[in-house]
């Protein structure tokens, strides 16, 4: 956005807003007291075991955070009739403590000025986390209790902090050898836990990367225990497993896809390709165990929703590089008419597609009261889908890709959601992206002027009335109704590339050995040379 602002060069440009990480919520859990919770401020014994199974509901197929057998036990000791003291309970008291803080984010509504929901559990616990030492006393819980503090953290955006407890976890596991395969009883169900505990910290550590923009902590050749299997968990194991999978592609993606310094490298091509490979050999499998129903009578299943939307963001984390090249081409070359060849033509259609099927997602678990508001992952997926959505309406001139407005105006009342009911996060979102839309409105009014034909076709939309369809839902220029908002949500349909699809898009890019490997930055020029001979119409 600062980019696009310094070249408009205008006054009254909005200013690109800038959020400290950390300042969503105010509250600093680094100065709560010492003492220990009344029985008073801890939930009943009902309230505490529907808060764990709130947790388990939301997070345990797709995260290992406690073993259920051992915390039910505590649990079960702590509200006995002659309960030891919480600090006979060790490390166990501190998870405990996470997870009611962890359960009230799914289920409590706060305003903007109230401390987070657990908040006053939260703070508890980081007085009681012990020193590394004491850490590894139990080094499976205390990975547990890490993870727990690191997407706590990202609930209210201390996204620094959840990267940095969650490096301490991965630094312990490294020092157990939990990444190596080691030959254990399978009987005892301790294999399940050191795998699951694993790959748990593995997803995180790549979904935490991506959010960052920094590097993964670890090569996927360095890991050598094996997945999840029917023989691990009671359930959800091929929910775990699958998450695996599509981290191992944004692994693929931080790694190849994004250059060093921000550009597009000579192999970029090269990797996108491989990415929408082994997306099209994942959807198969992704549809048999996780497909998403257009029916109206199948209730939408927020793990298959996870997964899905883990899918396509894949796809528009691997194709939106090359849109923000598009777009500084176009600002660098204004009065340019390049020819859009196939091969661009059908990665931009392929990151549309992915951004509106994952607004239909998250429309759907909207629907369904399943839009988990402190989510991260919910929040960046909105975001990331309208981000893509308007970029391609700039770069699109020729409107050949399907109207975004629509899926953007569903975009922001998915954040509004968010926002009434608490979330800090999703309101700097909702705010960035707005200063984006204007920012991008007079980049288009600046183009207009200085090209004659597009300046008609701009006269031509503004007398065109701002009530649109979107999938024959009217949305009205006083915005969304609740009724086209459900229409939307249920219509989700086919949308999104299909795997023969994807592979067709793959091979649009095949380009042989025209240009071999190198580390050396793409000319301006190259982009256009590799996708297609003609540069200029």
């Amino acid at each position: 956005m600062v980019d696009i602002k310094n070249y408009l060069n205008e006054p009254d440009s909005p200013e690109a807003p800038l959020y400290v990480d950390g300042n969503a919520y105010d509250f600093d859990w680094s100065l709560t007291g010492d003492g220990a919770l009344i029985k008073q401020e801890l939930p009943s014994f009902d309230h505490a075991l529907y808060l764990m199974n709130t947790v388990k509901f939301h997070m345990a197929q797709l995260y290992h955070l406690f073993d259920e057998t051992i915390f039910t036990e505590h649990l079960r000791q702590l509200y006995g009739p002659s309960p030891p003291e919480t600090a006979e309970f060790g490390l166990w008291y501190i998870q405990y403590l996470l997870v009611i803080a962890l359960g009230k984010t799914f289920l409590v509504q706060r305003t903007a000025r109230d401390p987070p929901p657990g908040a006053i559990f939260f703070a508890r616990a980081m007085k009681l986390l012990p020193d590394i030492k004491g850490l590894y006393e139990d080094t499976l819980m205390s990975i547990e209790i890490l993870c727990e503090i690191s997407l706590y953290l990202q609930f209210i955006d201390h996204r620094n902090s959840a990267y940095v407890y969650l490096g301490i976890a991965l630094r312990i596991a490294l020092t157990q050898g939990l990444h190596r395969e080691v030959d254990m009883d399978e009987s005892t169900g301790s294999t399940a836990r050191y795998r699951s505990v694993w790959w748990t910290l593995y997803i995180l550590d790549r979904r935490f990367s991506s959010l960052m923009g920094a590097p993964v902590s670890i090569h996927d050749a360095d890991v050598t225990v094996t997945l999840p299997h029917p023989g691990d968990l009671s359930q959800g194991y091929e929910a775990l497993a699958m998450h695996v999978k599509l981290s191992r592609v944004i692994t693929s993606v931080l790694n190849s896809v994004y250059g060093l310094d921000g550009r597009l490298n000579l192999s970029f091509v090269k990797h996108i390709q491989e990415v929408l490979l082994t997306l099209a050999n994942l959807a198969p499998e992704l549809e048999t165990h996780f497909g998403l129903t257009s029916s109206r009578a199948e209730p939408i299943s927020r793990v298959a929703g996870t997964l899905n939307l883990c899918y396509h963001q894949c796809i528009v984390l691997a194709t939106r590089p090359l849109l923000v090249y598009l777009l500084f081409d176009k600002l660098s070359n204004p009065s340019s008419n390049r020819t859009v060849t196939s091969s661009i033509k059908a990665l931009t259609k392929a990151c549309f597609d992915s951004a509106e099927k994952s607004l239909r997602i998250l429309s759907a678990l909207r629907s369904q009261d399943l839009l988990e508001t402190f989510h991260p992952f919910d929040i960046d997926s909105a975001q990331s889908s309208a981000f893509v959505l308007l970029l391609i309406k700039t770069i699109d001139s020729n409107g050949s890709t399907d109207n975004s407005m629509p899926h953007i105006e569903y975009a922001e009342y998915i954040l509004d959601t968010m926002i009434q009911r608490g979330s800090v996060p999703a309101k700097h979102r909702s705010s960035e992206l707005k200063v984006l839309q204007e920012l991008l409105r007079l980049l288009e009014n600046r183009t207009a002027r200085t090209d004659p034909a597009q300046s008609v076709n701009s006269v031509e939309k503004d007398r065109v009335p701002q009530n649109h369809v979107a999938n024959g839902d009217i949305v009205t220029e006083q915005g969304l109704d609740g009724a086209s908002f459900s229409q939307y949500a249920n219509a989700m349909g086919d949308t999104g590339l299909s795997p023969d699809e994807m592979l067709e898009v793959a091979r649009l890019l095949e380009w042989g050995n025209t240009f071999p490997e190198a580390s050396m930055t793409m000319p301006q020029e190259q982009l256009w040379d590799i996708f297609g001979d003609t540069v200029y119409e």
